[in-house]
């Protein structure tokens, strides 16, 4: 039996909290088969290098699809696992999805920083799950708070049932693989979920209690039931939160920061505002730290609800409040890119991620190194192409060249192309290095207009690395890459 009602109830802010955001957790979805030999091989640099080390800020559920070998997972519910693979329209795997649409690629193609940057990118509505065990049956809850202005859209909630943790003691397929983590069981209300209204700003509305069998000849492991529940735009396919059984206290609160990239004059001060609080139901204690890594004699320091300090402090946050923060950077006269960071860590909650916005101030610079932050291609290497950015910076200053400065992300270069910072850069070097190079598709693809105009107003660009013309003009490009490369870089994929 499955029923499901929607209680909604009032919750008293201190402050408004149109713009609070709280951290948003990377919902992957694996569809996978244990007959396939690829999916081993993606499964075995994601499990180790993106779930393992992500216990908090990484939830999936991997569906398991009825090709091309067998699969006893696929064979418990095939309707429902069939049901999401025909919702995406897939026709090969291994194919991860985070976030319904936020990036679509082999599961061996993602890195930390898709996690990171989705934490903090943060979400307008928090979701808690619980469930009870009565035995032979359970019955899951789901609470929606809304603490932030909600994107405009219909959408659908999903409560996946899985199991956190299902071992094999020989292969199950053809593949070879014994260990698969949250496999799909079930989904509740249905296979399609259930259409809700998300609850205006301020307010949360309870979902359930749905319930569920424990069929023992349905479930390897009973003892690690888990649900997964997410909310997905219907049009777009944009999951814009997801909450689960396993989750720990999660409250702290940060807008992230628009721009969070300023081409400065030197000497001359330069603010970033957003916000920051507590969406949890008391108050907590939280630390924040401010760091950089920016040229000497640059001075910074930050705010939070109007007191300024210099590089930390603790404050404790009564329940639903949101205090205005800034971070505020003073450039001198060296020229040269500064990260700051400011962290946001529960001492409350200590299991707790942090929360942390990124801003970048950029002075004096006319020849910008570019890092791409992609996983590298050969996963035995840790880090991303900023292994490499020495070789271009010690090139530049070996040069003579004092008006230098280098950029750890390149999604950052589309964020200051987009704000009109790129002001007095003639050289741009992208450092590619042996990383997995995007600029074809997903949302490293928007660097492709900016960096044609930037090329068609006279600036130069260098582009070095493993593997670029494959990706860039090869069988996996698209037509906008290939004209790019074609066109602008003067160049031309022959064959591997």
């Amino acid at each position: 039996m499955k029923k499901g009602y929607a209680v909604f109830s009032a919750v008293l802010l201190c402050f408004t909290l149109l713009h609070a955001q709280c951290p948003k957790f990377s919902f992957f979805e694996d569809f996978t088969q244990a007959g396939c030999s690829p999916c081993a091989l993606g499964n075995s640099f994601f499990e180790p290098n993106i779930l393992a080390p992500n216990p908090v800020k990484v939830r999936m559920v991997s569906f398991h699809c009825y090709w091309p070998g067998t699969d006893p997972m696929h064979a418990n519910n095939p309707t429902g696992n069939d049901n999401r693979t025909f919702f995406y329209n897939i026709n090969a795997i291994p194919q991860m999805r985070l976030c319904g649409i936020k990036k679509v690629t082999d599961p061996a193609f993602f890195s930390q920083l898709d996690v990171d940057n989705t934490w903090n990118e943060g979400s307008p509505i928090k979701i808690t799950v619980t469930q009870v065990d009565n035995g032979n049956n359970r019955d899951a809850t789901v609470t929606v708070q809304t603490i932030g202005a909600v994107p405009a859209g219909t959408f659908r909630l999903f409560c996946a049932v899985i199991q956190h943790d299902t071992t094999f003691t020989s292969p199950p397929g053809q593949n070879g693989e014994t260990y698969f983590p949250d496999v799909f069981r079930e989904m509740l209300p249905g296979d399609n979920g259930m259409a809700i209204t998300i609850p205006s700003t301020g307010n949360s509305a309870t979902f359930g209690p749905f319930n569920f069998s424990e069929d023992q000849a349905f479930w390897v492991n009973p003892n690690k039931i888990e649900v997964v529940a997410f909310i997905q735009n219907t049009v777009t396919k944009e999951i814009i939160q997801c909450g689960s059984t396993m989750d720990p206290p999660v409250n702290e609160m940060m807008t992230q920061v628009n721009p969070d990239f300023i081409n400065s004059p030197a000497n001359t001060a330069q603010t970033f505002s957003f916000t920051s609080g507590n969406s949890g139901s008391g108050s907590e204690q939280f630390n924040y730290t401010l760091t950089s890594n920016a040229p000497s004699g640059w001075s910074s320091d930050f705010s939070v609800n109007s007191i300024t300090y210099a590089t930390t402090t603790t404050l404790t946050i009564p329940s639903g409040t949101v205090y205005p923060v800034s971070i505020h950077v003073t450039p001198n006269a060296n020229p040269g890119v500064g990260k700051y960071t400011l962290t946001m860590t529960s001492v409350t909650n200590p299991t707790a991620p942090p929360m942390f916005v990124n801003v970048y101030v950029m002075s004096g610079v006319t020849d910008l190194v570019v890092n791409n932050s992609n996983t590298i291609l050969d996963q035995s290497i840790p880090g991303d192409a900023n292994n490499w950015s020495s070789v271009y910076t010690n090139g530049l200053a070996n040069a003579g060249c004092t008006t230098y400065g280098n950029l750890d992300d390149q999604h950052i270069l589309v964020h200051a192309f987009q704000n009109y910072m790129m002001s007095g850069v003639r050289n741009i070097y992208f450092n590619v290095g042996y990383t997995y190079i995007s600029l074809p598709y997903w949302s490293d693809s928007l660097l492709l207009p900016q960096l044609t105009t930037f090329l068609n107003g006279g600036g130069r660009l260098f582009m070095s690395g493993q593997q670029v013309a494959y990706f860039m003009d090869g069988p996996f490009a698209t037509n906008a890459a290939r004209t790019f490369m074609n066109d602008m870089m003067g160049t031309h994929y022959t064959q591997w």
